[in-house]
């Protein structure tokens, strides 16, 4: 307990320790709520494909072309648009199948629209919700048109009869107030979540790897064998550090929370079960630093192929290969910084 003690004060305590955990608060909170201020005035890149080129499919199309926030290309067939994708050029696809017309005029809302993507943004909720909203709030009066003329005498014109859909449901407060709880905002907080998760991540990486150092240059000086004459043995000594590690870490993670929290960044509510992540996360990145320490034993050997393997995880988690090469999509799995954001 006494020799915890004490690698605590050493870790947390000075001028020194405590502005370099000032200045990693800093960090995590500048660059989190850059990104988030910067995504209030995204665009999505976002492609179509109609395949039912009806009159119905190409207001649909005006509609989506009318929207800010929808960087719209029309694309005659998806082998061009996939090549987009496959660029990264293009957020996502969404294909108008065939048969979009008359299924809406009769009610049927299922296979309408598909849709293909490489990015693992919120973009796509936000998206399928928009339009699936949109879809169905323009296009259902194909439907209670048919019911109103099957069991009652009136006799509408399908255009008079839109006509009186589009002015009721414009002046219907509860249908405007769904339209704005899908408004994006609900994206952008989890987009700055998962940023915040990879800058926290990546931070942890190199704090741990500071941490592997240390134990190779206590290793060197042979502190570990008097340590083990005290009564405290390799095992201890590695646990210990661990704790250390994980609260001069979970400090910070904490306030920084707690300050994107406050300025609608991200949500307090989910602060415990975050944490509870994070430990897990820092836990198997400790135990990567000792697999390293085992493998490579010399210290600037170890630092080396731990930079590496930081560069690596970073690049990998960041989804720069996405839908590029294979085999990055297979070894992300490997990487516990890609998991940890998969998590989030």
């Amino acid at each position: 307990m006494n020799y915890l003690l004490i690698r605590l004060k050493n870790k947390l305590f000075g001028l020194k320790n405590i502005m370099i955990s000032i200045l990693l608060v800093l960090l995590v909170v500048s660059l989190t709520y850059t990104y988030f201020i910067t995504q209030k005035e995204v665009i999505y890149d976002v492609g179509i494909v109609d395949n039912d080129k009806s009159i119905t499919s190409n207001l649909f199309i005006e509609d989506l072309e009318s929207h800010k926030e929808i960087n719209l290309f029309v694309f005659e067939d998806e082998i061009e648009a996939f090549k987009e994708l496959k660029s990264g050029k293009l957020d996502i696809i969404y294909e108008i199948n065939l048969g979009f017309e008359n299924k809406l005029k009769k009610g049927d809302y299922n296979d309408v629209l598909s849709y293909n993507k490489e990015s693992t943004m919120k973009i796509t909720s936000w998206l399928n919700d928009y339009i699936a909203l949109k879809v169905i709030k323009n296009y259902v009066y194909f439907d209670i048109y048919k019911l109103i003329n099957e069991n009652t005498q009136a006799d509408y014109d399908l255009n008079e009869y839109r006509e009186i859909y589009i002015k009721n449901y414009e002046d219907n407060s509860i249908i405007k107030l769904n339209i704005v709880n899908l408004e994006k905002d609900e994206y952008v907080v989890d987009d700055s979540k998962r940023i915040f998760v990879f800058i926290i991540g990546t931070i942890i990486l190199y704090i741990s790897m500071s941490f592997g150092k240390e134990i190779i240059n206590e290793k060197n000086r042979n502190i570990i064998k008097r340590l083990d004459v005290s009564d405290i043995s390799i095992v201890k000594y590695i646990f210990i550090k661990f704790l250390v590690l994980l609260i001069y870490l979970i400090i910070p993670i904490i306030i920084s929370y707690l300050i994107l929290s406050n300025i609608n960044v991200l949500d307090i509510d989910g602060l415990v079960i975050d944490l509870i992540k994070f430990t897990i996360f820092i836990f198997i990145d400790y135990f990567v630093v000792l697999l390293f320490i085992v493998l490579f034993k010399e210290k600037n050997k170890y630092m080396i192929f731990m930079q590496a393997y930081i560069l690596v995880s970073m690049l990998i988690s960041s989804n720069i290969f996405k839908g590029t090469f294979e085999f990055f999509n297979k070894v992300s799995l490997f990487f516990p910084l890609s998991v940890l954001i998969d998590k989030f």
